[in-house]
């Protein structure tokens, strides 16, 4: 409900973005927290059996946040998005459902084939982060420009879905759900 938000002498501009700011801030978080309970799990696991080591040091702890979390500008800029164009409390669920399937893809195709060693692929949001978190777990270190290129073409993204949903919010039909 946006009615008593938009009550508020605020703009429109001003609660998106505060929406969207606190929801990365959540999403960041929950990264950490994540990334915390692998280090700690992880070491205490027998992965000997399945032919898995994992030397996990501050480096790869660090390159990992960094390559992570600006990520989180992108998902919740769009998860902010896709539901402004929604009809029902519904429908919104099954765009962030379908969402999440989209960004397993980049993952997926990793696996399954090589991507090239392209520098330019890095700045593609979900696609960067792939490949940077596969080289650092794979033993290598990505130069800084690479976590540049990819946190910031992933906050860039992020900042224009949300430009484009508080514009969006300008409209009546938007914010109060009229057809008309």
């Amino acid at each position: 409900m946006l009615e008593p938000l938009l009550l508020n002498p605020t703009s429109r501009h001003a609660i998106v973005a505060g929406k969207w700011l606190a929801a990365v801030v959540f999403a960041g978080v929950g990264m950490v927290s994540v990334l915390a309970g692998t280090l700690v799990l992880v070491p205490r696991m027998d992965l000997s059996a399945l032919g898995i080591r994992m030397d996990v040091g501050v480096f790869q702890t660090v390159a990992i946040l960094a390559g992570t979390v600006p990520l989180a500008f992108f998902a919740v800029g769009i998860q902010l998005l896709l539901p402004t164009f929604a009809r029902s409390f519904k429908e919104p669920q099954t765009y962030v459902s379908l969402l999440m399937m989209v960004a397993m893809v980049p993952g997926i195709i990793a696996m399954v084939s090589s991507l090239p060693d392209d520098n330019w692929l890095v700045a593609m949001p979900v696609l960067g982060q792939q490949m940077l978190l596969t080289q650092v777990l794979g033993g290598d270190e990505p130069g800084v420009v690479l976590f540049l290129l990819a946190g910031g073409s992933s906050m860039l993204v992020g900042v224009l879905f949300v430009a484009l949903t508080a514009r969006l919010f300008q409209h009546e039909r938007i914010v109060f759900g009229t057809t008309h």
